[in-house]
């Protein structure tokens, strides 16, 4: 596999075509990148020049593996409903006996579901208004909007909240410390370290973030249902935009 072409942060149009690992691909996103898309096929994939289709749209269209027909739509108002709303959600898609890839998805949604509620809404002065060691009953317009389906090929989830406070810095601290600073990976903080969502970036086949600035947030990712042929492939996705 070659190495990763360097990403120039300065390039506002570039667009990458390549076999990444995890690892580089978190790279590129520790060092600024805006919108990644690697795949082994250059723009022979319908993937990269859908990708490359987005790259001055304002309003991107949702990329083919969001696009399933049966998805369930529930509304959360509190944290003690997530775990019996993800039980329902793995009958509903018919993977509750599936063990490996039923405990995968549950962890993925469990994690983003978590994150939507402890990290999206902040009190006046900045802070976050949840702590993530307490029992939280969500104002009515602070629900989140959690987005499920399956079918053959894999599972479909997205979350959303109404806080739109994700960064892009988040995130490529959370890799960083994770993939490159291994020394420092657990950060002393009562509302989690970020290893929760590289967790979720680690269990996912492809993984997108689209934030609207104090707005909402929605995270939304594919698991893939069955081995693929280079379990490396890695699409990454994230559009930071204004109303």
């Amino acid at each position: 596999m070659s190495t990763a072409p360097k990403f120039d942060p300065n390039a506002n149009d570039q667009l990458i075509c390549g076999l990444f690992s995890k690892k580089e691909a978190a790279q590129m996103i520790a060092e600024g990148g805006t919108h990644i898309h690697s795949t082994t096929m250059g723009y022979r994939d319908e993937m990269a020049r859908f990708s490359n289709a987005l790259l001055n749209e304002k309003n991107p269209e949702p990329h083919p593996w969001q696009l399933l027909t049966n998805c369930r739509e529930v509304t959360l108002g509190s944290s003690g409903e997530r775990y019996k709303l993800i039980k329902r959600a793995t009958v509903d898609m018919g993977i509750f006996s599936r063990r490996g890839y039923s405990e995968k998805v549950e962890c993925v949604m469990e994690e983003l579901i978590t994150n939507g509620i402890y990290h999206a809404y902040v009190n006046a002065d900045g802070s976050n208004k949840y702590r993530r060691d307490s029992s939280v009953k969500l104002e009515d317009q602070e629900t989140l909007t959690v987005r499920y389906g399956a079918t053959q090929e894999g599972i479909f989830i997205s979350v959303e909240d109404k806080g739109g406070r994700l960064t892009l810095e988040d995130i490529g601290s959370a890799f960083y410390r994770c993939y490159y600073n291994p020394d420092n990976q657990i950060v002393d903080d009562e509302q989690g370290s970020g290893l929760g969502l590289y967790m979720v970036f680690d269990l996912v086949t492809h993984f997108r973030v689209d934030v609207f600035p104090g707005q909402r947030t929605v995270v939304s990712c594919w698991i893939a249902g069955r081995r693929i042929a280079h379990p490396s492939i890695f699409s990454f996705n994230f559009f930071k935009r204004g109303a």
